[in-house]
């Protein structure tokens, strides 16, 4: 394996809250399953979408905070015992809860604009819902805080230092009971310091890892995969279709912190278990910048001369395309090598993939076609003919547009990512109000924690619920499979570049 010098984890944070968008509007779909895909190109058979029956998820409708024709119904009932204050954060009359913003818009002038609309309003909006219309929980308003973090930590300034200080101000200066962020938050040991060291609830995108759970005792949920988890599925996906038997593989990643353990992890360990041994594993040096350059040219010419025909190239948004660039530099033809995906650095995003064709030429774009993505968000289903929109998600978007809230479609590609991004905080705020209904009048944080540990199934917006449960506390419970496809035709609404994402068939079981 080739490596370089230990790397900033600047990137890293920037993939990660770029990871928001992953299937924005495609968690806003319905139970369209007319897939599409491109002509899968790379060499050999690539499968169709895997077979199987996903279990059926029935979620609890008799709660007030589960209707779907309204985000919550006014309580009819006084409290059974009089509210009293209870535990840090929990008063007689309030429960703090804090909203963990990234500011993306930071990110524009990299080139990576995300149009989700306005987080900290759209939470404000599914609060003062539950607050004002709905009559609070059990005696209780939710007292909604904002603390803002940075995508890319400022110039001379550590990342865990600022991971930390955003995690300081949610729980020691707001109280924070829950903390929740649909942006990204959570790297650099931010949800630890917010699970572990404080005792609070944490609910967020970011793809945490196994240590990250571990460490939490049943305070941290994601609606996301853990990192790993999504590398493990995608690998014993491909293995149940047969699409790796006879493959030669190739495997490039970055030497970013955590990097190499989290794909040794997830992809490697699992291949060879699999009896799927990689011919190649390159890890590209960052030399403590953004670029991870180093030992690219030498990678390329080894896939080549070690005749790699199938690869997982795990890397970001910003050093994907200059290594697909040089795949076609070297000489590389389309249908020489298949390239496979995962949710992994946020490459089954419109927004991330499209970089390989806006960062380079049609090239490199030809080359990328037909790459295979796997992973819980039915990315472009919007795109699809027979698509329909999400109950759930039509439900929130209405509700926040009838509370003063922009107005956002799922089929239009200009607001579908900000109409996915609402859906999302909504499912947010309304995992957190069960919770607290759930847990009676006079919780503690305790009760609390256990009670969104026996949630069970919940409304996200994607087609399948998603659900936690003891010892499970990553959402999905399904698994889409995606094909990229360059140049994508003018009547499936191509994305930038035009490059776009399009499902494949029914979801899937996840893995065992």
């Amino acid at each position: 394996m080739s490596a370089g010098t230990g790397s900033r984890s600047c990137v890293r944070w920037l993939a990660l809250s770029v990871a928001v968008v992953v299937g924005l509007a495609a968690c806003s779909s319905g139970d369209g399953d007319d897939g599409a895909s491109g002509d899968n190109r790379g060499t050999g058979t690539t499968g169709g979408a895997p077979a199987g029956e996903v279990t059926e998820l029935e979620i609890d409708r008799t709660s007030r905070f589960t209707k779907l024709e309204t985000f919550c119904e006014p309580a009819s009932e006084e409290p059974a015992e009089a509210p009293e204050a209870t535990d840090d954060g929990i008063t007689e009359d309030s429960i703090s809860i804090t909203h963990i913003r990234v500011t993306l818009e930071d990110l524009e002038d990299l080139g990576f604009a995300i149009p989700i609309g306005d987080p900290a309003d759209q939470a404000e909006k599914f609060v003062e819902i539950i607050n004002d219309r709905c009559g609070g929980i059990n005696g209780r308003r939710l007292d909604l805080s904002l603390v803002e973090a940075p995508p890319i930590a400022p110039e001379g300034q550590d990342p865990n230092a600022v991971a930390q200080a955003a995690c300081i101000e949610a729980t020691e200066d707001n109280n924070a009971v829950f903390a929740f962020s649909g942006s990204g938050w959570g790297g650099q040991g931010g949800a630890t310091c917010v699970t572990g060291a404080h005792d609070t609830m944490f609910l967020t995108t970011y793809n945490v890892t196994q240590e990250d759970l571990e460490d939490a005792d049943n305070r941290l949920y994601t609606t996301t995969v853990s990192s790993a988890d999504g590398l493990e599925y995608l690998a014993r996906t491909l293995d149940e279709q047969g699409t790796l038997d006879g493959k030669r593989i190739g495997i490039v990643m970055q030497d970013s912190p955590g990097d190499p353990d989290i794909v040794e992890q997830g992809l490697i360990d699992t291949l060879e278990e699999l009896g799927h041994e990689p011919v190649r594993v390159d890890a590209l040096g960052c030399g403590g910048g953004n670029v991870c350059s180093t030992g690219v040219i030498e990678s390329v010419q080894g896939m080549i001369a070690d005749g790699v025909d199938v690869m997982f190239p795990l890397l970001n948004a910003i050093n994907l395309p200059s290594y697909v660039a040089e795949l076609v530099t070297q000489g590389v033809e389309p249908g020489q090598i298949q390239f496979y995906q995962g949710a992994y650095h946020a490459q089954n995003a419109d927004l991330v993939s499209s970089k390989v064709v806006v960062f380079n030429d049609a090239a490199a774009g030809e080359l990328y076609d037909g790459t295979v993505i796997v992973s819980p968000a039915p990315t472009g289903a919007f795109r699809l003919p027979d698509f329909e929109p999400n109950e759930f998600a039509e439900m929130c978007n209405r509700e926040y547009q009838a509370a003063g809230g922009e107005t956002y479609t799922a089929t239009d590609p200009e607001t579908n990512s900000a109409y996915g991004a609402t859906t999302g905080m909504c499912a947010f705020v309304r995992i957190i109000a069960r919770a607290v209904e759930a847990a009676g009048p006079n919780p503690t944080r305790e009760d609390l924690a256990e009670a969104v540990e026996g949630l069970g199934a919940f409304d996200s917006g994607l087609t399948i619920p998603g659900s936690f449960g003891p010892g499970k506390y990553t959402g999905p419970n399904a698994l889409f499979r995606k094909t990229f496809i360059y140049p994508c035709p003018e009547d499936m609404a191509p994305f930038e570049g035009d490059t776009c994402i399009v499902p494949e068939g029914d979801p899937f079981p996840i893995p065992a």
